[in-house]
């Protein structure tokens, strides 16, 4: 009688888990996303952000600036605004102008900060502006603090949210959010490092067209260089490719940092090297991510809405229509005859705000979220290094506890 085969200790291969499809842990984003800890180091960096814009726009930015420049104007009412403060001409894309976004604000109210636009227009922005030429000094005094405290404020509270993010999806590890905190704090040259080098290459390939410029203020300089400017085309091209792979890269170093601990140069080689490497992969991913990121902010800015809208119901009923009337005039600023009544309506807008901080912190918490979750997905493809290799924590010496 033949002798029935061994049974195998080892676990069946999955058939749908995260060997065959580990893109799927996209899937996990939304709901890491609502986390308590995660929501509230958002929404404090959200706060933190706006308030060093308002900061600079109150130094830097007179009527005279806003008379004479029209995207300035909107800059300093997007960027300016708290995450509780929602403003129906605030859009920087223009979005309320358009017929289903005048719709939308008139039924639902103006939307919060949005996945795709939040993070990135506050680093980018900065960056094209100062690069632009014709800004007065004032204008490069509000980019380039409020630009630089955007960085350092991300740096802090993004890297936290990465951090917990690649140990949660990487590694399956719980990580406290304070934990979390200081381990960015750690990273934070690294973090400002890796964001800042590429354009730091792209300027020094621009010196040479620099010079040929000031060669320029002469007419013969402008024939001189008009001659041979064919030489400088590969300059420029060079330059051209490093901003575009920092326009798709600079995200991910913070997935590195978080993920691996290296340096600000290993870093944006990293992030250059996955973006180059696997383009079409990145493409999907970035696809997926804000597909379901979009879907889940909906989600979170309906029941932000709801929790404001049905306590304002419930005032109303008690309160009375005229009363009521009179409170979101105070609220908003409108001159009333009480003062008691502006002091208690200036504290219900107060707690409203809260409630739509933590609707707009979603946008924050799912950005960093998703990178750190495409930056393991990259290196997978790319290194093919497991989705739980991820840096651990240092160790604290004891006089440090």
């Amino acid at each position: 009688m033949l002798d029935s085969p061994r049974p195998s200790n080892d676990p069946p291969p999955p058939v749908f888990g995260r060997e065959r499809l580990p893109w799927w842990m996209l899937f996990r984003i939304v709901r890491l996303s609502v986390n308590p800890g995660i929501l509230l180091l958002a929404a404090i960096g959200a706060v933190l952000g706006s308030a060093g814009w308002w900061l600079c726009g109150v130094v830097f930015i007179n009527e005279a600036c806003l008379e004479k420049n029209a995207s300035l104007q909107v800059d300093t009412r997007y960027l300016n605004a708290f995450p509780g403060e929602r403003y129906a001409d605030a859009c920087p894309l223009g979005c309320h102008e358009t017929k289903i976004g005048k719709s939308v604000i008139e039924k639902f109210g103006p939307w919060p900060d949005d996945p795709g636009l939040a993070i990135p227009y506050r680093i980018m922005r900065p960056v094209y502006q100062l690069a632009k030429p014709g800004g007065g000094v004032r204008e490069f005094g509000y980019y380039g603090l409020g630009g630089l405290w955007t960085l350092l404020v991300w740096s802090v509270f993004g890297g936290a949210i990465t951090r917990v993010t690649v140990k949660r999806l990487g590694a399956n590890e719980q990580i406290n959010p304070l934990d979390a905190v200081r381990f960015a704090i750690e990273k934070l040259p690294s973090h400002v490092g890796g964001a800042i080098l590429p354009m730091g290459v792209a300027f020094l390939l621009s010196m040479p067209l620099m010079l040929l410029g000031v060669l320029m203020r002469a007419n013969t300089g402008v024939a001189l260089v008009g001659t041979f400017y064919l030489i400088m085309v590969p300059v420029a091209f060079l330059m051209a490719v490093v901003m575009l792979g920092w326009i798709f890269a600079w995200p991910l170093v913070w997935g590195v940092l978080s993920s691996d601990g290296s340096d600000a140069f290993d870093a944006v080689s990293r992030a250059y090297s996955y973006t180059c490497q696997r383009p079409i992969r990145y493409a999907f991913y970035l696809v997926l991510t804000f597909a379901l990121g979009y879907f889940g902010w909906l989600l979170v800015w309906a029941f932000s809405e709801l929790v404001v809208h049905t306590g304002m119901w419930a005032l109303t009923i008690g309160a009375g229509d005229e009363q009521m009337l009179q409170i979101l005039k105070a609220a908003n600023n409108e001159p009333v005859d009480s003062g008691l009544l502006r002091f208690g309506a200036r504290f219900i807008a107060f707690w409203n705000g809260i409630a739509r901080t933590f609707g707009s912190a979603f946008a924050y918490s799912y950005f960093w979220c998703g990178f750190a979750a495409i930056y393991l997905l990259l290196r997978y493809d790319v290194d093919a290094t497991e989705l739980d290799e991820i840096v651990e924590d240092p160790i604290l010496p004891e006089s440090a506890l």
